[in-house]
C-alpha cells in the first residue's frame, strides 16, 4: 500500500511539473503514445486531450 502512495505522490508531482513549465500537453501525448494500450489513458486521451489540446 505504501508503495500505491508514493506511486500517486510520483504522478502528482510529474503532473505539477510539467504544468508549471508549460509542458503539460507533452507529458500528456508521451504518456499516450508510450501506452496506447491503457484504456484509461486512451478513454482519457480522447475525451479530454483531443478536446482541449491541438493535436499535430
Amino acid at each position: 500500500m505504501r508503495s500505491l502512495g508514493k506511486n500517486i505522490l510520483l504522478k502528482l508531482f510529474l503532473i505539477k511539473w510539467a504544468n508549471s513549465r508549460g509542458q503539460l500537453e507533452s507529458l500528456l501525448i508521451a504518456a499516450y503514445n508510450t501506452n496506447p494500450d491503457n484504456e484509461k489513458l486512451q478513454s482519457f486521451y480522447k475525451t479530454i486531450i483531443q478536446q482541449r489540446f491541438t493535436i499535430n
